[in-house]
């Protein structure tokens, strides 16, 4: 007999997949004293094994081995304030300090996290932890992360470590380095990144010894909104026997360093857009192959040359604003083709300075100081130099 018309026959709907893999599913306790490192690693078996991102909820997980990506993304509250002073993210500890705490292989990201570690701030000798987060494969992402007192925050060790993006990222009080991004065959993303020590914190071994942001091989990086507070070399670009550090920086501000940006050597660099206030060298450039193109930006030393030219294959200085308190605002003596032309020059000491043997084609500069003699002082000795239109007052 047939049912009845206005009878339906209901259908067992299968419950729909979870969008997360959520760690506390996996034993994940969060209480800051539980040792959380086996819950991670099945979370992120069961992440590998569905494609389904790991979740990290609110609370305090403590990790004592590498948490490795591959391919795959963890995530804690996005919405949060990465720069905050306060917990506003799922905090991971790295317990260990021989172990990382993240390693990115190819395609893995993080993301709405923040990384802390157990230092003694007021001691001149901080516990050198493992670098926190690994870069270990290409097209890796870090954002909107903060990096709370580690010995390193970010490294590349990869063979390629191309098409990495770190963007929106707070390393806070780093004891040695703030990052370091390496070998990197195709465009690296550094943007919106903030590195920042206080002088207070380990006694000042950041400020004495501590390096913001290196760059070493990268083809065409891209840089841009960074901040540097309080160390020793805010930007070091130093290119490797594999290659040099080629691209842009845009937006670059370093303050209360010794040096602001360093071009040791092996560099193809454009500088635009950045603000330097330090008590050494603001930019220092003293590599024989460092390839500098420099403009519209704002160079200031309290005691040695603002701007140091020891080096370059080529430099070029234009439409930027150099002073020098306690030393000189520019010092020239070096490098084999050297273009200043059209910037602001002021020194309470020394404005500008030339020695060396290359060539130098300095116009249309307007150079400040107290006496005619200590504005300008030109002991460079190759007959092709060029000093045209500038004007040196008084």
């Amino acid at each position: 007999m047939d049912a009845p018309k206005h009878l339906k026959v209901r259908k067992r709907v299968a419950a729909p997949a979870p969008e997360v893999v959520n760690v506390r599913d996996f034993g994940a306790v969060g209480d800051g004293t539980a040792d959380d490192t086996a819950a991670f690693q099945r979370a992120i078996a069961q992440s590998a094994a569905t494609k389904i991102p790991v979740y990290v909820p609110m609370g305090t997980y403590r990790i004592t081995d590498t948490l490795t990506l591959d391919k795959q993304l963890m995530t804690g509250d996005n919405h949060a304030s990465y720069t905050s002073d306060y917990q506003t993210l799922p905090t991971i500890v790295e317990a260990d300090p021989a172990h990382s705490a993240i390693r990115l292989k190819d395609g893995g990201a993080i993301s709405g996290l923040n990384f802390d570690h157990p230092q003694d701030q007021s001691s001149a000798t901080p516990t050198q932890f493992a670098t926190t987060v690994l870069l270990d494969g290409v097209g890796t992402r870090v954002s909107n992360v903060k990096i709370s007192f580690p010995w390193a925050g970010i490294e590349s060790v990869g063979d390629n470590t191309g098409r990495a993006v770190i963007q929106d990222v707070f390393i806070s009080a780093p004891a040695r380095l703030g990052m370091r991004i390496d070998t990197g065959w195709d465009a690296t993303t550094i943007s919106n990144v903030e590195v920042w020590t206080p002088p207070t914190v380990y006694q000042g071994a950041f400020w004495k010894s501590g390096v913001g942001i290196e760059l070493g091989h990268l083809d065409a990086f891209r840089m841009n909104n960074v901040f540097v507070f309080g160390a020793n070399t805010g930007v070091l670009l130093q290119g490797t026997d594999k290659g040099a550090t080629w691209g842009t920086i845009d937006g670059l501000t370093t303050d209360f360093c010794n040096v602001g940006v360093l071009s040791a050597d092996k560099t193809l660099v454009t500088l635009t857009n950045s603000t330097h206030y330090t008590f050494h060298h603001a930019l220092a450039i003293t590599g024989s192959e460092s390839r500098v193109n420099v403009s519209a930006s704002h160079f200031r030393s309290n005691n040695s040359a603002a701007v140091y030219v020891h080096g370059g294959y080529y430099v070029t200085i234009s439409s930027s604003e150099m002073e020098g308190h306690g030393g000189p605002a520019l010092l020239v003596d070096g490098g084999a083709k050297v273009t200043i032309t059209g910037n602001d020059i002021t020194g309470n000491t020394a404005g500008a300075r030339f020695y060396g043997n290359g060539v130098i084609n300095f116009s249309n500069n307007t150079v400040v100081a107290d006496t005619h003699a200590a504005a300008f002082q030109n002991n460079a000795t190759n007959p092709f130099n060029q000093f045209t239109g500038n004007i040196i007052y008084p």
